[in-house]
């Protein structure tokens, strides 16, 4: 059951940003929209076009207005209206690419936003999420705390670059008309200076892709002093200027680096913008000296003098390469993220699943467990049995491994050692989204989706078979009645904030809503039922009336992990963790009576609530 973290290293070719993600960028465009891509093409080469056409009409005509002979009105005539028909088609062909790229733009983020879903969703478990070498591909695919640069906008930069590359190409074939060195020498130092000054920009964006930690810890400080949750505690402790001073100090250590690298950009820009308007000076000068000697017409004059003015802005670096290199620079560690989440689980075969299962008992045996980067033990050798149909309580302090227990039963992890069983099958022979569906879970802090009520209650459910009858016995089973008829549009009430008509709920009236969730899956499928802190946030009376819910559920296998011992002294049985491994065992009376560990910590617990009372 091990999984593959998307940290692989990617082939030799394929690590040089800007090509890769240029080149994966157009290849994407015919498989997002095949039809809006010829069209695309098509705006394209008139809008690149175009100004060429104008330009040698233009020179045409005013060697036809020159001679000024009638033979020549109807001649100039016809192309004073092809100017015009060429300015009529440039003025569409341009907002029409302006357009196809928008769209693209729109069509390219959500391919590659689904593409990224997909890939963290492929993996059944989730430590290849939880590596630092995974957050780091993670945070550069999703470019969270850098420019903001999106695929999308790539799309329309390298839209506006083809369109005056075109213009380009066709500029330098009108010089080359005129010596048929001057178009390909143009190209030749415009390219060089254009490339150089762009490898020294991959180089600033391949220091700044390495800079992840810092704009992570940046990114989260940001979030955090502008979350309305923290608001607050900011406030009340004064907490604004330390936020902004350490905002300052991450940011500027994870751009401190690629400053350093620019400073040769302006000595680079100097000498390419020195030479290439030396050349043109020296362009100029043999025009000039060219229609001095009569070798020209003015006409000719005009249409290369304009040819040289069209050429040269495909080759500044302007913000047009800088949308183009940066969101196509998303791409690579998509697909880098893609390789490295290719791979599931292995599992040894695929054991049919009985519908009721567990129908005799879920089972550890020697299991250990440790999180990935870390050599210590989490579970060790932790052997226990689970009857079906009964209740276990499991307490313990912070770090002893409840929760990891549940993940471990859960498969979102597998056991570094040891076995798991359910009647006695591994399951790791099991289809793991077929064993998940068994598991109705409820943690302390569970989902709070920006929904309606009753689309958080059937959340991982089809609504389209969900029973209203039953819904609204798993909501009075949670004590979450009251909350829904209190909600202006009851079951159709928005939660959550920043949602027009949305109400946002306390954290006792979300864990109502989250056990409504949880037992409403025990309606449809789910046989165990685990409750992870669920009532932390609840008052006194509302837990006795859950916990009193939650005991009479005989036909489900109850899990139930609280810090509060009195929460547990009804489950059928109850362990003690410490340091990943069982230290007691039994009944809460009998646990009591022994007068160990678990006695301490119960009469403790009795002791301070007698006081406060």
């Amino acid at each position: 059951m091990s999984q593959t973290p998307p940290d692989r290293k990617t082939p030799r070719s394929s690590r040089t940003v800007i090509p890769a993600g240029l080149v994966a960028t157009l290849r994407m465009l015919p498989v997002v929209a095949p039809a809006m891509t010829a069209v695309a093409a098509l705006a394209v080469l008139l809008a690149g076009l175009t100004p060429v056409a104008y330009r040698v009409l233009s020179g045409y005509l005013i060697d036809l207005i020159d001679t000024d002979t009638e033979q020549h009105a109807a001649l100039i005539v016809t192309v004073s209206a092809g100017l015009i028909a060429v300015l009529i088609f440039h003025e569409v062909a341009l907002p029409l690419t302006v357009a196809t790229s928008e769209v693209f733009g729109y069509w390219i983020n959500r391919h590659i936003r689904l593409r990224l879903m997909r890939a963290v969703a492929l993996p059944t478990g989730v430590a290849h999420l939880e590596r630092p070498e995974s957050a780091k591909v993670l945070m550069q695919a999703s470019r969270i705390g850098a420019s903001g640069m999106t695929p999308g906008a790539a799309v329309a930069g390298l839209a506006a670059l083809l369109v005056v590359h075109v213009q380009a190409l066709g500029c330098a074939l009108i010089l080359s008309t005129f010596r048929w060195w001057l178009g390909p020498a143009l190209l030749a130092l415009s390219s060089a200076i254009l490339g150089l000054l762009l490898r020294d920009y991959a180089r600033a964006m391949k220091l700044l892709s390495g800079q992840t930690a810092a704009l992570r810890r940046a990114d989260y400080l940001r979030r955090t002093a502008t979350s309305p949750e923290a608001f607050a505690e900011i406030r009340l402790f004064s907490l604004h200027s330390w936020f902004l001073g350490r905002f300052r100090q991450e940011w500027d250590q994870a751009i401190r680096a690629v400053w350093r690298a620019r400073r040769p950009h302006v000595i680079y820009a100097l000498v390419g913008i020195s030479a290439l308007s030396g050349f043109t000076a020296f362009t100029v000068f043999l025009l000039a000296e060219a229609q001095y000697v009569d070798e020209i017409t003015p006409g000719a004059l005009v249409t290369y003098l304009l040819a040289l003015l069209g050429f040269l802005p495909a080759f500044v670096v302007n913000n047009r390469y800088l949308r183009a290199i940066e969101g196509a620079a998303v791409i690579e560690p998509v697909e880098a993220f893609e390789r490295g989440c290719s791979v599931r689980p292995e599992t040894t075969s695929s054991t049919p699943l009985a519908t009721n299962a567990p129908g005799k008992a879920l089972s550890l045996r020697r299991v250990s467990f440790s999180y990935p980067e870390s050599d210590r033990l989490v579970l060790n050798e932790l052997t226990l049995d689970i009857p079906a149909g009964s209740s276990l309580g499991i307490v313990g302090l912070n770090g002893a491994g409840k929760t990891t227990l549940i993940k471990l039963l859960t498969r979102l992890y597998a056991p570094t050692d040891g076995t798991i069983l359910c009647d006695g099958v591994d399951i790791a022979n099991f289809q793991v989204d077929v064993w998940r569906e068994r598991f109705a879970v409820m943690s302390q802090d569970g989902l709070r989706l920006p929904l309606t009520a009753s689309e958080n209650i059937t959340a991982g459910l089809d609504p389209s078979v969900v029973s209203p009858e039953i819904m609204q016995e798993a909501i009075d089973a949670a004590g979450a009645a009251t909350l829904i008829r209190d909600l202006p549009n009851g079951l159709r009430t928005p939660l959550g904030k920043g949602v027009r008509g949305a109400v946002d709920l306390s954290g006792g009236q979300w864990q109502r809503i989250a056990a409504a969730r949880a037992l409403l899956a025990t309606r449809y499928g789910a046989t165990v039922l685990v409750l992870d802190e669920p009532t932390s946030q609840l008052d006194v009376r509302a837990e006795a009336e859950f916990f009193k819910t939650f005991t009479a559920m005989n036909h489900l296998t109850r899990i139930l992990i609280s810090h509060r011992l009195a929460s547990v002294r009804l489950a059928d049985h109850v362990v003690l963790l410490d340091a990943g491994s069982i230290v007691e065992s039994g009944s809460h009376d009998d646990l009591v009576d022994a007068g160990g560990r678990y006695a301490q910590m119960f009469n403790l617990q009795r002791g301070q609530f007698i006081d406060e009372r």
